[in-house]
C-alpha cells in the first residue's frame, strides 16, 4: 500500500493545540527524524491521548474496504508503525479465523482510532421500530428477529420496507441529521456521507463512483436516491443551502450593520 506524504510538523502541532500541550514541534521532530510514528506513539501514551495520526488514518480508511482486514491491518501498519510492515503476513497467518481481534490489538497497541466512528453507528433496532409503529403496528414484536436475520444487510432491509410500504426510507432521517456541513460542490463528500449510511459495504468506493459521474454527478445522486427509495442528496443539499442563505435584502442589512463598512 503506498503510503501517502505527511506533514508530521502539522499533525504535531495541531495535536498538541488539541489537547493543550506544550511541546517544541520542530526540536522534537529533528531529534525523531526517519522515526516519526515511534515519537507520536510515546507521545500519545506519555500524555494518554490519542495517537496524532489518527486523523491520517481517518482519511485514508474512507477508500478501502473495511471488511478487508488485511488491507486494515496493512493501513494501520503503514501509518502508525511503518517499520513493522512487513510483518504483515506473518500476522495474518498467525490471526487467520481472528482477524477481529488481530485489529483490535493494533488498534490498541497504537493508541489509534477504531476503524469505524462511533458517532457514524447508526440504532437500527430503534429506527425499524419506529418506522414499523407507523407502517405496520403488528410488525414491530419482529424487529429483534428481523433484524437477526438482516445482520450486516440492515440498510438493504430499510430500502426493501421503504418500497413495501410506499413510506420514505427510514434513514432519511440519518442522512438529513449528518448532512449540514456539506457543500453542494464537494460531492465526494455528499456520495460518502449518503453511502455510508444507506450501503456502507461500497461506500470505500466513492472517489472511483464520483469520477465516473463527473460532469454529471446529478445523475448519480438521482440514480442512488432511486435505488435506496431515500432522499435525493443533492436536491436536498442544493435546496437546504438556498433556503439558508441570505437574500439580497439580508445582505445589505448585514453590510449596513457593519461597523467595518460604516467607517
Amino acid at each position: 500500500m503506498a503510503s501517502k506524504v505527511v506533514d508530521y510538523k502539522k499533525v504535531l502541532t495541531s495535536w498538541a493545540k488539541e489537547n493543550g500541550i506544550e511541546i517544541n514541534a520542530a526540536s522534537l521532530l529533528s531529534k525523531s527524524k526517519g522515526k516519526e510514528q515511534k515519537l507520536f506513539l510515546r507521545l500519545a501514551k506519555q500524555y494518554d491521548k490519542p495517537n496524532p495520526l489518527n486523523g491520517v488514518f481517518k482519511a485514508q480508511v474512507q477508500n478501502i474496504n473495511t471488511e478487508d482486514y488485511r488491507k486494515v491491518a496493512e493501513l494501520y501498519l503503514s501509518i502508525f508503525y511503518p517499520s513493522e510492515a512487513g510483518e504483515l503476513d506473518a500476522l495474518m497467518l498467525r490471526y487467520k479465523g481472528d482477524e477481529k481481534n488481530l485489529i483490535a490489538k493494533l488498534q490498541a497497541n497504537f493508541n489509534a482510532c477504531d476503524v469505524v466512528d462511533p458517532n457514524s453507528i447508526v440504532d437500527y433496532a430503534e429506527i425499524l421500530t419506529k418506522f414499523l409503529n407507523d407502517a405496520d403496528k403488528d410488525r414491530v414484536s419482529e424487529v429483534e428477529s428481523t433484524l437477526a436475520k438482516c445482520q450486516g444487510r440492515e440498510t438493504i432491509l430499510f430500502a426493501v420496507l421503504s418500497k413495501e410500504y410506499k413510506l420514505p426510507n427510514p434513514l432519511n432521517g440519518v442522512f438529513l441529521s449528518r448532512v449540514d456541513s456539506i457543500y453542494t460542490t464537494d460531492y465526494v463528500a455528499l456520495a460518502r456521507l449518503y453511502l455510508s449510511i444507506f450501503n456502507p459495504k461500497i461506500a470505500y468506493r466513492t472517489e472511483a463512483l464520483v469520477r465516473q459521474y463527473r460532469g454529471n454527478e446529478s445523475e448519480l445522486f438521482a440514480k442512488l436516491a432511486s435505488k435506496f427509495h431515500a432522499v435525493n442528496p443533492l436536491a436536498h443539499v442544493v435546496s437546504n443551502q438556498v433556503c439558508n442563505s441570505p437574500t439580497k435584502t439580508d445582505r445589505s442589512s448585514i453590510q449596513a450593520q457593519s461597523p467595518g463598512i460604516a467607517a
